[in-house]
């Protein structure tokens, strides 16, 4: 049997065509009988025992260590898992941002029934002045000496400031807008259309976390029973081998116990690389902090028993499922905006209340400076005249008034037609959730029948081809039955050993979702999207 070996390709390397890699072994191996008789002595051996290498079972094994085992792993429960995400997992944050967005909405809405007030005011300001200034000499040639040349100097300055200042307040109360009290119900139903939405979205996460977490339940047992399996192939391929060597089995043989061996070890490998997936997904639900990799406790069972039968979960189902629910908020929303574009033409009564007042300040300062020089001998008198006036008023007024825009154009009553539509589309999505919701209940329930039979059955063939598997070995270590017989019951001891481990896993998965379509808590989960509400002030 020839090897194939792949050759890494990098960027100085030639890139080698897979398929010819294996055309090219296969055209090394003789073709008729005649060339297998004539092949070389030893050459079907020699190729069989460069295929064989204990190197595989030790890469696998460390494979397994390093993909299991994480030096940043957190063993969690379950309820751990559903805890922590409800308060890490950036989603659900996202979704209580988005519910109190619409609960501010929703209080906006409200809060239109209270009145309004303003109160604004203004100032002025202006100053001026003007300066005069008068000089003059006066010579007296008859008078004295003393009296005979007299000088007059005189300045008069004058400055005139005004300020003006007004103060104004309104409030407003529009008592009676046929629009108002359907905005409000129309925002209401938005509110509780968006809780809906994040009691739905924290649905689906604990369904995500349950169904990642029962998955890595069942990669976890399934490794462990590969494991064991490849172990004892391992180890019948190993005494195949001895005997071989001794010549008491075929070369035929102990092609087949490593082939079975082989063939294990892979599907082993696929269950760690599985296994590394799902918990990495799980870590991405839970939103650790600092851990990547999340090891789960517990065994791979069946987690309860649906206490409901197929009519009750129906029911329960096209009652409380929040898609459902969701839909009819949007769809009440939507009418009661309609409503409001068709009220919108009527009058709107409100009372109004204003009060203002009015300041004028003016001021006029006068400044007379006189100089008198007689023969170099001055003198000086000073004058300073102030007037003020002030001017006040005031006025206060109240009244009741209407507005009423009795025709839009037409326009508000398309905006109105448009919401009434979209108030049925979202009543007929509710009936295609109901109808869905139904079918999912439906067959989910006869899917946990069907797997617990499965389940049985499955268990029923592990047993007895592990019995038949241990009867074998002894037979063929008393030279009565041949390798194939002993892999062929291995195999079907595999193939029972995934059916039964791969039944209790679908069956939590398909009892996570109908818990989901019924909007019933798992035992996990129960009140953790309610005290997250209480928590955050959404209740």
């Amino acid at each position: 049997m020839a090897t194939l070996c792949i050759i890494p390709i990098t960027a100085n390397s030639q890139a080698y065509d897979i398929k010819d890699s294996i055309n090219n072994s296969i055209n090394d191996l003789p073709k008729s009988y005649d060339d297998i008789n004539n092949a070389p002595e030893g050459f079907y051996k020699n190729e069989l025992l460069q295929t064989i290498s204990s190197q595989h079972w030790q890469r696998v094994e460390q494979f397994l260590e390093k993909s299991t085992n994480h030096k940043d792993a957190k063993s969690l429960s379950l309820k751990e898992c559903i805890d922590l995400s409800f308060a890490n997992n950036p989603e659900i944050k996202q979704q209580l941002s988005v519910l109190q967005s619409s609960r501010d909405r929703l209080s906006a809405a409200t809060r239109s029934w209270n009145p309004t007030a303003s109160i604004n005011s203004d100032s002025l300001s202006i100053t001026g002045g003007e300066s005069f200034t008068e000089s003059r000499q006066e010579t007296n040639p008859t008078g004295s000496e003393l009296q005979r040349s007299i000088q007059r100097s005189r300045t008069t300055a004058t400055t005139n400031s005004q300020a003006n200042s007004a103060v104004r307040a309104e409030m407003t109360w529009q008592f009676l807008d046929f629009t108002r009290q359907p905005t409000i119900n129309s925002a209401s139903a938005s509110y509780s259309a968006q809780r809906y939405a994040f009691y739905l979205f924290s649905r689906d996460l604990v369904n995500q976390i349950q169904l990642n977490y029962y998955q890595l339940l069942a990669q976890k047992e399934l490794i462990t029973s590969y494991t064991i399996i490849a172990q004892s192939q391992r180890n019948s391929a190993k005494v195949q081998q001895s005997r071989f060597e001794a010549g008491r089995v075929s070369l035929q043989d102990l092609g087949q116990s490593y082939a079975a061996y082989y063939n294990t070890l892979s599907r082993l490998i696929q269950s760690i690389q599985t296994y590394y997936e799902l918990s990495s997904t799980l870590a991405r639900l839970v939103s650790l902090p600092d851990e990547t990799f999340i090891i789960v406790e517990g065994q791979n069972k069946f987690q309860a028993e649906w206490p409901y039968d197929l009519d009750e979960s129906i029911a329960l189902a096209r009652l409380n499922n929040e898609r459902v629910l969701q839909a009819m908020e949007l769809s009440k929303g939507s009418k009661w905006s309609g409503i409001s574009q068709l009220n919108s033409t009527l009058p709107t009564l409100y009372l109004s209340a204003n009060a203002s007042y009015l300041a004028s300040d003016r001021s006029t300062t006068t400044v007379r400076d006189a100089e008198l020089t007689r023969n170099s001998v001055s003198q000086n008198s000073y004058e300073t005249t102030s007037l003020l006036t002030r001017e006040s008023n005031y006025d206060i007024a109240a009244l009741i008034g209407f507005r009423w825009n009795f025709y839009q154009g037409g326009v508000n009553n398309a905006n109105a037609d448009s919401e009434f539509n979209r108030s049925k589309s979202f009543d007929f999505e509710a009936e295609v959730a109901r109808d869905r919701a139904t079918d999912t209940v439906r067959t989910t329930i006869n899917a946990l029948d069907s797997l617990i039979l499965e389940f049985i059955t499955a268990e029923a063939a592990a047993d007895a081809s592990k019995i038949a598997y241990i009867a074998a070995v002894a037979r063929m270590n008393a030279g009565l039955t041949d390798i194939t017989a002993l892999n062929q019951l291995a195999q079907q001891y595999q193939q029972a050993i995934t059916s039964e481990i791969l039944s209790i896993q679908n069956y939590n998965i398909r009892l996570s979702n109908l818990y989901r379509e019924t909007a019933i808590w798992p035992q996990d989960a129960e009140g953790v999207a309610d005290q997250l509400l209480n928590k955050t002030g959404l209740d």
